[in-house]
């Protein structure tokens, strides 16, 4: 019995101190960089008894000694901790994977993913954008989200990518989508003040990548109708950093890398070779010609020495113009913290990145500033941004002073760069071309950008859900322009020195009002309302002024010039006037149906259809709050969703509705003016319809889909439509045409591995479009360019005689010749011909890639990330219109491509290029010939970082340390080789600089 009573008492004590309440407390931190997490919400399991982390990331709580800690964090995986008596339990939450919970941004605010019913991609891994050596962010949505296509249209740094979003959807048009920074529509686009030299700008060099917090594009009608009448090309929502709250924290960031050529563009002849096919080709010419074999072999050593002589040494044009490597480095620094009033973000950028081309380099200078306040029932935020930006750039196109072009058609292994005495060479090999080796460096090429955006907004709660929002932004950007051809380069000897600059403004004036209310009625009803009123008023200035003339090479401003050639200026206006609404509800979070519409006024368009409606209906089905799947445990989320809407496009031009006069100087010696353009009164909008399904869903809690299948109906597209030529003009602007894009999308991410120690997630990306023009004028088919466009066909459909191949006997060149019945119909019949000029032109590929995508693998092991994406296309076709180095000797003194060692040389030969001969052939007709497989796979970009251990990094007063190394365009596997397979999304390649293979080492440290 005394026995029992001992046993009892013990167990009586243990007991008490089991449930007896202790004080628990610790600190809760990331466990990506150790940084302290305020506002986790510490919870003892069972109960209502909680508590909150504060600035520092401490929290005290008391709870009985058996108790369970649920620590949790918005972003951050869920963590249980037994007290077992503790005083002190710290942790580290770990980010969570990506699901229907989180928030993404949207269209005038945010939504959860789970109950938003329109089709949004939010691009995985912002926070590795930071490290990828790239200027503008454009460059690093290859791959990275599903439908999302993107063109490189030159590798000079800081120049535009073209963004295709679902397809191409019109022919005058704009085709690239509204971009959306914080807010507020942003101005977009190639800001070159000298296209028609190949030139390139990129606006959105302008935004630091490292002050990026989110990128979300929207693809349907229910997530793009809000933006009515811009939204048709889809929308990118790019959300810069805010201050969070808590302790100060500063951030620096430093990188320096090495840039190269993505690939080994267009390989040309060594000296030797170039001067044995140089001989061949002029035997082959004088035995076609008659002569003897004597005379023949005679004939072709003097065509050698005048286009291709022997020398003991061959000239490295390609060395001479071009770095061996160009170099990437930037530096950046922010600050942010705050308290539970007031918030603050601010950043200083650098970056210095020298191309490839010695005249060729970029500098770009960023500010930023965020700062909000928040009272009881309001909240002001201001957000202002500066960058400067100086690009010298190298000329594009057939340019004399484009360097890649010319070592690729003109400079000749066999062509000196310096005469014996060390001069340079200016003789007759130059065929009247420049020296660049010398004029490369004497002329300026030079845009200097500088922007300024300032967003300004205010919100009041009026009553619990009902939030007024004003917001007030100013954008100005002011581009400067300037061409130098001093008195002693070839360009400018004729006119003793000739300078042009030219100077854009554009400036962007935008008000937006958002009344907002959410209310949840009787528990299972949620309303949430939106209504909106926005102001667009976007003028822009333009000045344009050329001198010549100049006493000294050295002084190049017009002040200095003895003879002004051209002053021009420009005004332009474009306003924009919209109201637009929203309704959202939903019932016990399981069923959700959505409205939007908005109204557009724009100044652009006719006065008998100024305004535009646009509109979108859309649903979802949160399957998974169903009874029937609710306790199915493999299946975390299933949600179905449908849309269908009308988003619009707006014509490029300001006036193409009004009848306008061209005015000149130049009228029998007087000004006058002319009619430049017929009236339109009603010329409105291109009309986008898109129906889009959608499924998304999760299991065994490691597995995401999401698959989509849309059709997007362009109507009233807008045509060059012939008319009547006693109107004076052969052609007007009118709705007329339409076009189709039908596609698939499949974002498949699954976490493989996901423990204390070890988190990869490997992510997949699919895309199929499909694009079809539906209605031209008359159903007439006609030729633009190497393109033809007819109905039922891409409109990037190439135009041109199917490529036979070479005769093994005599080395000619053959193509097809279709037979048609009666009606003009293909038989299937094809018979080859030696003469191009009866080969049948016809549609042989079109630039549109069948599937596009991504493969995304993300992990990280006690300190070490690791983000490697493959981008890849396959399908599309590109048009070579390089291919002036591979006519097959039609122009002896061109530089011989590579690919002709492959040549037809004997009765017998299997070759892929016909016989070489000068001044014959067929080397330079249109044909299939030229055009190539885009098909390739590439690791686009690649980071791998290794972050300190804590209590090394502590001893020198560091929060955390970070080194790491990343890549860009690292590898490439391409069915053609010869030029890189990114090309334009019109599938035409041009003399543009290819793209560049670039690598950085940095290192990130937290204070």
């Amino acid at each position: 019995m005394k026995k029992i009573t001992l046993i009892l008492i013990g167990m009586m004590l243990a007991a008490s101190a089991l449930f007896a309440q202790v004080q628990v407390s610790g600190v809760v931190t990331d466990a990506a960089d150790g940084q302290p997490l305020p506002g986790v919400s510490v919870v003892v399991k069972g109960t209502n008894v909680s508590s909150a982390t504060d600035a520092n990331g401490r929290y005290t709580i008391n709870v009985a000694g058996d108790a369970t800690l649920v620590f949790s964090f918005i972003g951050m995986k869920t963590q249980e901790e037994a007290v077992d008596g503790r005083s002190t339990i710290n942790v580290a939450l770990e980010v969570e994977a990506k699901r229907l919970e989180d928030v993404v941004v949207v269209a005038y605010g945010t939504a959860k993913k789970g109950t938003y019913t329109g089709a949004v991609a939010v691009v995985g891994s912002t926070e590795k954008l930071k490290d990828i050596p790239v200027i503008s962010f454009e460059n690093a949505l290859q791959g990275a989200a599903a439908g999302v296509q993107v063109g490189t249209t030159s590798g000079q740094p800081g120049a535009q990518a073209e963004i295709r979003i679902r397809g191409t959807g019109s022919f005058n048009a704009s085709n690239s989508p509204l971009y959306v920074i914080d807010g507020v529509p942003a101005n977009s686009g190639d800001y070159t003040m000298f296209s028609s030299y190949g030139g390139s700008l990129s606006i959105m060099s302008t935004i630091n990548p490292s002050d990026i917090e989110s990128i979300t594009i929207l693809k349907d009608a229910a997530a793009t109708a809000l933006y009515g009448s811009r939204g048709a090309n889809g929308v990118i929502l790019v959300t810069t950093k805010k201050g969070q709250q808590g302790a100060l924290k500063i951030n620096f960031k430093g990188s320096w890398g090495i840039n190269n050529w993505a690939i080994n563009n267009r390989p040309y002849l060594g000296g030797n070779q170039t001067r044995m096919l140089t001989l061949e080709g002029a035997y082959n010419q004088a035995i076609y010609n008659g002569l003897s074999e004597a005379d023949a072999r005679a004939y072709s050593i003097v065509e050698a020495d005048k286009y291709a002589p022997a020398r003991t040494e061959y000239s490295d044009w390609e060395g001479a113009l071009f770095r061996n490597n160009g170099t990437n480095n930037s530096y950046e620094v922010s600050a942010n913290g705050g308290n539970d009033k007031l918030t603050f973000y601010v950043s200083l950028g650098a970056r210095d990145e020298l191309g490839m081309a010695n005249n060729s380099d970029f500098k770009s200078y960023t500010g930023k500033a965020n700062v909000a306040y928040k009272g009881d029932k309001w909240q002001v935020e201001a957000n202002i941004s500066l960058a400067k930006a100086e690009q010298n750039y190298m000329f594009g196109g057939l340019s004399y002073n484009n360097y890649y072009a010319m070592t690729r058609l003109v400079y000749m292994p066999n062509i000196p760069i310096y005469n014996p005495d060390g001069s340079y060479y200016e003789g007759p090999l130059l065929q009247g071309q420049a020296n660049l080796v010398k004029d490369g460096f004497l002329d300026i090429s030079r845009h200097e950008l500088f922007k300024s955006t300032n967003n300004l907004s205010f919100a009041y709660e009026f009553i619990k859900g009902l939030t007024l929002k004003e917001t007030l932004s100013y954008d100005h950007s002011v581009v400067k322009g300037i061409a130098v051809w001093p008195s002693n380069s070839n360009n400018g000897k004729t006119h003793n020195g000739n300078t042009q600059i030219q100077e854009f403004t554009d400036v962007r004036f935008y008000s937006s009002m958002l009344l907002t209310y959410e209310k949840i009625i009787a528990a299972d009803h949620t309303v949430n309302v939106l209504l909106g009123w926005d102001v667009d008023d976007n003028p822009t200035n333009y000045i344009n002024a050329a001198a010549r003339n100049y006493a000294t090479p050295n002084l190049w401003e017009m002040v200095t010039a003895a003879e002004p050639t051209r002053a021009q200026s420009d005004h332009d206006s474009d306003r924009m006037t919209s109201y637009f609404s929203r309704l959202n509800y939903s019932y016990k979070d399981k069923y959700y149906v959505s409205g939007a519409f908005r109204r557009d006024g724009s100044s652009r368009l006719g006065t008998n259809t100024r305004w535009g409606d646009f509109w979108s209906v859309s649903a979802s089905w949160r399957a998974k709050e169903e009874s029937f799947l609710k306790y199915v445990d493999f299946i975390d989320d299933l949600k179905l969703r449908a849309s269908y809407g009308v988003s619009g496009t707006l014509p490029n031009s300001l006036y193409s509705s009004l009848a306008t006069y061209g005015y000149t100087l130049d009228y029998n010696g007087q000004s006058g003016s002319a009619p430049s353009r017929l009236a339109n009164p009603d010329l409105s909008w291109e009309r986008n319809f898109v129906f889009d399904i959608g499924l998304e869903a999760r299991f065994f809690d490691r597995v995401s889909l999401e698959f989509d299948f849309y059709n997007r109906q362009t109507e009233d597209m807008l045509l060059d439509v012939p008319v009547s030529r006693t109107t004076g003009f052969a052609t007007t602007l009118l709705n007329y045409g339409g076009m189709n894009n039908r596609g698939v999308e499949l974002t498949l991410a699954v976490d493989i591995l996901k423990n204390n120690d070890f988190f990869w997630t490997s992510t997949f990306i699919l895309a199929h479009n499909r694009n079809k023009v539906t209605k031209i004028y008359n159903g007439e088919e006609f030729v633009s360019g190497n393109f033809m466009i007819r109905e039922g066909e891409s409109v990037y459909s190439y135009r041109a005689r199917e490529w036979a191949g070479v005769d093994p006997g005599t080395g000619d060149s053959m193509w097809y010749i279709y037979e048609t019945d009666s009606d003009g119909n293909f038989t299937g019949v094809k018979n080859l011909t030696k003469d191009p000029d009866l080969a049948t032109r016809e549609i042989q590929a079109k630039a549109d890639p069948t599937l596009t995508g991504g493969w995304r693998n993300t992990f990280e092991w006690k300190g070490i990330d690791f983000d490697a994406l493959f981008s890849f296309s396959l399908g599309g076709h590109s048009w070579d219109n390089g291919w002036q180095m591979s006519t097959d000797g039609l122009y002896p003194d061109q530089v011989i491509s590579a690919m002709q060692l492959d040549r037809w040389q004997k009765p017998g030969d299997e070759a892929q290029f016909p016989r070489r001969m000068h001044g014959g052939g067929h080397g330079n007709y249109t044909s299939s010939r030229w055009i190539h497989s885009t098909d390739h796979l590439r690791l686009k970009t690649l980071t791998v970082g290794y972050r300190l251990p804590q209590n090394w990094v502590k001893k020198a007063s560091i929060q955390n340390a970070r080194v790491f190394v990343a890549g860009n365009n690292l590898l490439t596997w391409a069915a053609y080789k010869d030029y890189d397979p990114e090309v334009p999304i019109s599938g035409e390649t041009t003399w543009s600089l290819p793209a560049l293979r670039s690598v950085t080492f940095g290192v990130e440290l937290t204070f």
